[in-house]
């Protein structure tokens, strides 16, 4: 448990000397209004839109491509039926890709709902697609839908189902946890463990919205105490779903650790966690042992 937190000793100075990275902890969403269908467009705009679309698939230019992006961008949202169609139908990676830019500029946290119904589409990259750019903005309407697919997309993995991936159990477990389902932190430990360069930004977005005690006994749970990637990993993800109990009690045991990034990891938890601070990188080992020691001082 936390003792005497009105006496305990000022990092700031120490912390302003040191560089912020992988930035503060995800802000708690906002009430926004979720939309239930794409604008309206004319026949002759939905057209224009299709020629456009297929200009930006079949272009041989660089001006060619750079005219067809920029109507595309005029367009707005009213886009992404006709994009989310073709980046089904696309069969080449570079052009999935430069499709997947669009509707990542053109969709946002009133879309999420929208989002939601393509994931039935036939196309593991629409539905992956649309998994991870929904779960950047935490809806928890959408939980029981995330649940099922969750449900449905492992079972399919474990059976080795013709068209099933494995990049869409990750992001059907990240869509899940950013509803405020915790059946999805398991399936995302692996990846918090193996490859948090890559997935920082996103795991954090949507791990923020699990924030309580049985999320921080899940991920304890998870962590090997014979594997300091594991432990690191757990207090990780703890940086955003960790309770001020459960979560800062195993971060404060952990400032014990012989291993100073896993030592650093729990402070960066407590940080989080106790003060709502941003996490903390590229810290020296010896600053790195001032920080562990003034928390052991708090805590």
């Amino acid at each position: 448990m936390i003792l005497d937190l009105a006496a305990s000793i000022s990092l700031a100075a120490l912390a302003g000397l040191v560089p912020i990275s992988i930035g503060a902890a995800p802000t708690p969403p906002t009430e926004v209004e979720r939309l239930e269908s794409w604008p309206e467009i004319s026949t002759k705009e939905r057209r224009e839109i299709e020629l456009n679309v297929q200009r930006l698939r079949k272009a041989r230019s660089e001006d060619m491509e750079e005219e067809a992006v920029d109507l595309l961008e005029a367009a707005g949202a009213a886009c992404a039926p006709e994009l989310l169609d073709a980046l089904g139908a696309e069969k080449k990676q570079p052009v999935r890709a430069k499709i997947e830019r669009l509707l990542t500029a053109m969709t946002g946290p009133e879309h999420t709902r929208l989002l939601a119904r393509e994931l039935d589409d036939s196309s593991a990259d629409v539905r992956i697609f649309c998994l991870r750019r929904a779960a950047r903005f935490p809806d928890e309407t959408l939980r029981e839908l995330a649940i099922e697919h969750l449900e449905s997309t492992l079972a399919n993995l474990e059976k080795k189902r013709r068209g099933s991936r494995p990049e869409e159990g990750y992001a059907a477990a990240l869509f899940a946890a950013s509803t405020g389902a915790t059946q999805g932190l398991a399936p995302l430990f692996a990846h918090a463990r193996d490859d948090w360069k890559a997935r920082a930004e996103e795991l954090r977005a949507a791990l923020i919205a699990t924030r309580g005690p049985e999320a921080s006994t899940i991920v304890i749970g998870l962590a090997s105490a014979d594997d300091p990637r594991s432990i690191e990993a757990a207090l990780r993800m703890l940086w955003d779903c960790g309770d001020p109990d459960k979560g800062a009690k195993y971060a404060a045991e952990q400032l014990y650790h012989d291993n100073p990034v896993v030592r650093m990891a729990a402070v960066n938890a407590l940080r989080c966690i106790v003060d709502g601070d941003p996490v903390l990188e590229d810290i020296s080992v010896f600053d790195g042992i001032q920080l562990a020691d003034a928390w052991k001082r708090r805590m």
